[in-house]
């Protein structure tokens, strides 16, 4: 069997990504190929789940495993639309209905009633624009990266998100480490109001002071 000249995955950490991407970013044909890849691996399971090693009935476990691969099917299907769209040569109108710009012409554009020009697009919106410029075939169309330009260090907003929900969990527990200055509460005990009760919440001071000590 010939080797895969990429990682080998070994680790089960969500960040550790590389033995799913040959290049430093991940393609929509990589995502597409690992999706459907996961859609075997679950059929493959359910297969196996029907004659366990002690008998045990896993009907409705099975039923659902086969589900979800199929729910991934549609999004492999998905994926690889968008995919022929962003990472292919498929026309997409050179602006939105309306004439609202996308990608580079969107840089420094104002806010209209439905927010900001787009310089990087949603699948909707790549959905959409592909879907204008088939319905409109005497229209001018471009391809995607010709049209988007150069775009330095994108992530999705998911990240971001991700990011500021991880950050939030690791300040109330560096907080909750942390003594009040306001209510005297010892370390891992929960703040208390100036009678006596117990909160989920805790004192601002309590929590500026334990943000600090992250910082540091």
């Amino acid at each position: 069997m010939p080797k895969l000249g990429r990682a080998q995955q070994d680790s089960t950490d969500p960040g550790s990504t590389a033995h799913l991407r040959a290049g430093e970013r991940i393609t929509l044909d990589e995502i597409a190929v690992q999706l459907s890849a996961v859609a075997v691996w679950l059929r493959q399971l359910a297969r196996a789940a029907e004659t366990p090693a002690v008998p045990v009935e896993l009907a409705d476990w099975i039923e659902t495993w086969e589900r979800t691969a199929k729910e991934l099917d549609r999004h492999v299907e998905s994926v690889g639309t968008v995919a022929e769209s962003v990472e292919g040569e498929a026309p997409l109108a050179v602006a939105f209905l309306g004439g609202k710009p996308w990608g580079a012409e969107a840089a420094g554009q104002p806010r209209d009633d439905y927010g900001p020009a787009p310089v990087v697009l949603t699948v909707n919106q790549v959905w959409h624009l592909r879907h204008q410029a088939q319905m409109n075939p005497d229209e001018p169309t471009v391809t995607y990266r010709e049209h988007i330009g150069l775009v330095k260090s994108f992530e999705s907003k998911h990240a971001t998100e991700r990011r500021a929900a991880e950050h939030a969990k690791a300040l109330r527990e560096a907080t909750l480490a942390t003594a009040c200055p306001r209510c005297e509460a010892a370390p891992g005990a929960s703040c208390r109001t100036n009678t006596g009760r117990l909160s989920e919440m805790f004192h601002k001071p309590r929590t500026a002071a334990a943000e600090e000590a992250m910082g540091r």
